[in-house]
Parts: C-alpha cells; structure tokens; sequence
C-alpha cells in the first residue's frame, strides 16, 4: 500500500519490478521472445544509422535486444543498462559497462561515467513523473549528447481496452495504464530543455488468434498491471467474455488485428556547438522573391 506520507502516484514500483522480472524470466526460457521490445530497438538502430556524430558511451534505460547491444559494441561504444531488476550479463561483449539497479524510472542511480547517448525503450510512460525524469536524463548527458525514447502511447492496444469494457459489464474499471500522445511527447521534451526535439508516431498492426498471445506479448515486453489501485482479478466469466469478444473481431484466418501506436522521442542536451536558428527579422531575402510573387 502507499504511503500516506508520499504524494500520489500513478505506478506502484513493486508491480512494476515484478512485471520486469517476469519478462526476465520468460527471455531466459526463449530469448527472442520481447517481440515488441526488439522492434523498438530495431527502430532506434535505424535512426542512429542517420546521425552523423559519433558517440563512446550509452545509458540503456528498460527494455534491451541483443541487435541493440551489437550494433553499439561493432562502433566501440560501451554501454550500461539500467533496470528495475538484475540483468543476465551479456556474453561476448567487452564493451560493457556494470549493470545498475533503480527503485523506480524516475530515479536515474548515481553513475560512474557521462553518457553521451541515452537510450529509453518502452519504460517512459511508466514513470511516476515523466518531466521530471527528463530533466534528469538531460542533466545526466553530455553537452551535445542524444536522448532516444521509444514507448507505446495514445491508440494503443484498441481491441484490447474494447474486449475488457465489455468483460467489465456495469463495472469498468482502469486495466491499461494512462498513454502519453506524440504532442505531448514533444512538449514534454522541450519543458525539460532538450535542443532540437522531435516526436513522431507510428502505427503497428498486429494480428492474433487469441487474447493469451496478445498477453504473451505484453508481459513479455515487461508490460502488465501496476497501477496502484486495488487489482480486482477476472471471473472465469469475465475471462470467457474477454476471448469471445476477441474472436468475435477476427476475419477470415481466425485473428483479430490489435494496434500499437509507436512513439518516439529524441532531443538533444544543449550546448554551445550546436546549431541555433536565426534571429527573427535576419533574412537578407524574402519568401515572396523566392516563390516568383510580388509582395502585395
């Protein structure tokens, strides 16, 4: 139970920590099994493939692929990742760095190193107090050093939410934690005085056959129940309702199409170096001129 003594929050760290070891233990019996997590990884290899400055040391934050950990090593960048549990040590990878434990996401433990890439997959939107944690990860990087954040945000898990309403009957109740929308993503970087910022959104379609595959999924991505309220377990009833409703929703090969929305964050710590925009009114030429238009 909370505190009383603490201010409210969303998240209860215990769940949390008990999510993230349940997905240790499921990588441990199969190790491509963080499906979702790898995407995201796979996702934040592509856009550091377009950044043209080098980097020697990353922070992973949450969820972690082993392409992620090769694609860092093969550029000699050595890196720590940070967990709410212990993490398995990666074999065959010199590169990195001791593995660190925090009580909660949006407490960044004391580090041995400044890191100029921070990598955060699917764990930003589970922190108590996302602006704060990002004032922290931008005061913990580099001048001039990268944040990428990727999570699931608004639009997500649809046929999910659908299926539990009607589970729920008379009596809904919250099931999926609260989603952070792309223009909120974008806001929150800018408040926490990262240069640059960018937040965009993709949408990915995945298709099961059934409402334990989709879990499968989810709590192997470290996802699952952790808010603070009360948890209320399923009837058997409610749980049959759950799977008719999904299997009323697929088409012709027996699955149903469930959605994440993708979201991701980059920005930049701030530093002299870097680039500024001109100042208003600087221009030596004007649109109209450009564009063949005489200014009216």
């Amino acid at each position: 139970m909370q505190d009383p003594s603490e201010p409210n929050k969303i998240f209860d760290p215990q769940r949390q920590r008990q999510n993230r070891q349940r997905r240790m233990t499921m990588l441990q019996r199969q190790a491509d099994s963080d499906f979702l997590g790898d995407l995201m990884a796979d996702d934040i290899i592509a856009r550091l493939d377009v950044v043209t400055r080098s980097f020697s040391k990353a922070l992973i934050i949450g969820n972690c692929s082993d392409t992620l950990l090769d694609w860092l090593k093969e550029r000699s960048i050595e890196a720590a990742i940070i967990d709410m549990v212990p993490v398995p040590a990666p074999v065959h990878r010199p590169n990195m760095l001791p593995h660190l434990i925090c009580k909660e996401w949006d407490e960044i433990p004391d580090l041995s190193f400044q890191p100029d890439l921070i990598i955060m997959i699917g764990v930003l939107d589970a922190a108590n107090d996302v602006p704060g944690l990002l004032v922290q990860l931008r005061r913990t990087l580099r001048p001039d050093g990268l944040l990428l954040a990727e999570f699931f945000g608004v639009g997500s898990l649809p046929l999910l939410k659908r299926a539990m309403l009607v589970a729920d009957g008379d009596m809904p109740r919250p099931h999926i934690h609260p989603q952070i929308d792309v223009r909120s993503g974008g806001d929150l970087l800018s408040r926490a005085g990262f240069a640059m910022p960018v937040a965009d959104i993709d949408m990915l379609s995945v298709r099961y056959r059934s409402v334990r595959q989709l879990m499968r999924d989810i709590r192997s991505f470290g996802g699952g129940y952790a808010l603070t309220n009360k948890i209320v377990r399923y009837s058997k009833g409610q749980w049959a309702l759950l799977n008719d409703y999904i299997a009323s929703q697929a088409d012709g090969d027996d699955r149903a199409t469930e959605s994440f929305a993708l979201v991701s964050l980059s920005g930049w710590a701030p530093s002299p170096d870097q680039p500024k925009p001109a100042k208003r009114g600087s221009a030596t030429m004007s649109l109209a001129s450009q564009l063949g238009k005489k200014p009216d």
